[in-house]
């Protein structure tokens, strides 16, 4: 995780911005073992192997099970000079909108478990419904338009290719965006569904309708 912190002009309004990354798609034992202290790594190796073996078995990789690569945040907007009053912004299926804390409460998030489907599923439904029921994904159909919104240069491959990554290998026919150097192939779509592996999860903080996002391409 990283956190970056963030102060407005105005002198009152505190950000501070909460990262969660899942990254990694293999991990050797040194990496397991990042915090471990020197002098006891050597007793440390046998469990970093019993976790890593855990990690690479069973019918299904572990990085396809917690949908690796995956990343989420929570940003909490603070009044530095009063703490009674916090608001805490994260996404539900790439759909922005922030929430009110409870007056008086520090705020409590987290990400969800398996377990919690209930309660993320219920969040969805104070959030304001999107446009439309299905979009383009993002991550995986151009970015150049998004990353330099303001140079009026519209993406040629937004909504028409799936992207293809470094470990796959490179069909016959594919493109390549003169812009950001992405190369695309096929058509690529994702329904948004009920439930992704990773799911930010407000526990105390009453969702606004007038600070929700209902185009997940325009914000």
């Amino acid at each position: 995780m990283t956190a970056e912190v963030m102060r407005f002009l105005d002198g009152y309004h505190l950000v501070v911005r909460l990262w969660f990354y899942w990254l990694h798609i293999n991990f050797s034992t040194c990496q397991l073992k990042e915090f471990v202290p020197a002098d006891r790594s050597a007793a440390w190796e046998a469990e970093a192997e019993r976790v890593l073996k855990g990690l690479n078995t069973g019918p299904i990789t572990w990085h396809k099970r917690e949908e690796v690569p995956d990343i989420e945040r929570f940003d909490f907007l603070l009044d530095p000079q009063n703490l009674d009053f916090k608001y805490v912004g994260t996404d539900t299926h790439w759909q922005e909108f922030w929430g009110t804390v409870e007056v008086g409460e520090p705020a409590r998030a987290e990400i969800a478990s398996l377990l919690q489907i209930p309660k993320v599923a219920l969040q969805s439904k104070s959030v304001k419904k999107k446009d439309k029921a299905a979009v383009f994904d993002p991550a995986a159909n151009g970015l150049c338009d998004l990353v330099n919104e303001w140079s009026d240069h519209p993406c040629p491959y937004r909504g028409e290719g799936r992207l293809i990554t470094a470990d796959q290998p490179l069909p016959d026919e594919s493109v390549v965006c003169p812009r950001c150097g992405s190369r695309f192939a096929g058509q690529g779509t994702r329904e948004v569904g009920l439930w992704d592996k990773h799911a930010p999860l407000l526990l105390n903080a009453q969702v606004s309708e007038q600070a929700t996002s209902t185009n997940v391409l325009e914000g």
